[in-house]
C-alpha cells in the first residue's frame, strides 16, 4: 500500500526535530566532565522522536502512538513549566493525530509488512 502523503511529512518531521534538537543540546555540553546528566535524559527523548519517525515511514502502527504520546509529553510539560506554549503545542498534538489516525492512514498502519 502507498504511504499517505501526511504519513510521510510527520515521520521526517519527527526524524528532524529529533536530530535538530539532538545537535542543539549537543553544543550546550561544553565538557564532558562531569556530564550534564539532564542532558542525557534530553538526548534520550530526541532520540525517541527519531524511532517514532522512522518506523512511521515504515508502517508501524506503534510509532505513531509513540509519536502521539511524544508529543502530548511535551503539551504536559508546558503546562508545568512553559506555559506560553500550551497553545502551540496543543495545536501540534491535534494535527500531529489527526494526519496519523485519518481513515488513510490508519489503512496504511493496518497493511501487512513485509520486514
Amino acid at each position: 500500500m502507498k504511504r499517505p502523503y501526511e504519513v510521510t511529512m510527520m515521520g521526517w518531521l519527527f526524524i528532524a526535530v529529533g536530530v535538530l534538537a539532538f545537535a542543539y543540546h549537543l553544543t550546550q555540553v561544553h565538557s564532558f566532565r562531569p556530564f550534564p546528566i539532564d542532558l542525557l535524559e534530553i538526548f534520550v527523548v530526541e532520540l525517541l522522536a527519531v524511532i517514532a519517525g522512522l518506523y512511521i515511514l515504515y508502517g508501524h502502527n506503534w510509532a505513531r502512538w509513540l509519536a502521539v504520546l511524544w508529543m502530548a509529553a511535551h503539551l504536559i510539560g508546558n503546562i508545568f513549566f512553559f506555559r506560553q506554549g500550551i497553545l502551540v503545542h496543543a495545536v501540534l498534538l491535534a494535527l500531529i493525530a489527526y494526519a496519523l489516525f485519518r481513515p488513510a492512514s490508519s489503512d496504511y498502519f493496518r497493511a501487512p509488512r513485509h520486514s
